[in-house]
């Protein structure tokens, strides 16, 4: 299973155009989009583009989605919404963690985080692939190269579960990968030298990583 991952696509279309030509290039089975597709307004014509590509998009919000993108959601069958659900598709399984609460040089996943990442808590275990917007505090979260803009909270959850890998975005300027314990944390988001990462999984397990 090869897996392209990005993040902060922000509802540019030569971000959208670079990922239909990586996704040819990597050979990809699905396509996971972990947050700011869209930017604040208009999210259905990104969406009715990634609708069209010929592979599954699964997808969460980011801070810069609207609410109202879980619901249009229902009108493009090709875009998979995975927030706070169990997804497996072939040998894999994605949990979803959808939102992020932009507080300068430290983020909050929603309101109610406590409350969300305890539920999600019950759904994740150390195979699963854990999809969240905003990277853990202290992991491929830094802004401009001095605050930690991440979640304490899910880096808790991390911490208790162990996830085989965690996909992220939200901080654009630090893309890359790192390790929480087992768990790779792998920052997709789009920037100027770099358009995801690919992941390939073999059994269920993460075989290989890259950046792209």
């Amino acid at each position: 299973m090869r897996v392209y991952a990005v993040a902060d696509i922000h509802g540019k279309n030569k971000r959208f155009e670079r990922i239909r030509d990586n996704l040819s290039d990597l050979k990809a089975d699905i396509l996971v989009l972990a947050g700011d597709i869209s930017n604040f307004t208009k999210p259905e014509k990104i969406l009715s583009r990634f609708n069209e590509l010929p592979l599954p998009v699964l997808v969460i919000r980011g801070n810069s989605d609207l609410k109202r993108v879980d619901h249009l959601l229902t009108a493009f069958p090709n875009c998979i919404p995975i927030h706070a659900v169990c997804t497996k598709i072939q040998s894999i399984s994605l949990v979803g963690i959808g939102g992020t609460l932009t507080i300068p040089f430290h983020s909050r996943i929603c309101f109610k985080e406590k409350m969300l990442l305890q539920k999600i808590g019950s759904l994740v275990n150390t195979q699963t692939v854990l999809v969240t917007h905003t990277p853990p505090y202290g992991y491929q979260d830094l802004v401009m190269g001095r605050f930690h803009a991440g979640s304490r909270g899910l880096l808790k959850l991390i911490k208790t579960c162990q996830p085989q890998v965690v996909i992220c975005g939200h901080i654009h300027e630090d893309g890359g990968v790192s390790a929480v314990g087992k768990t790779r944390v792998v920052n997709c988001a789009f920037n100027r030298s770099g358009s995801g990462a690919l992941l390939v999984f073999e059994n269920g397990n993460l075989a290989t990583l890259e950046m792209i």
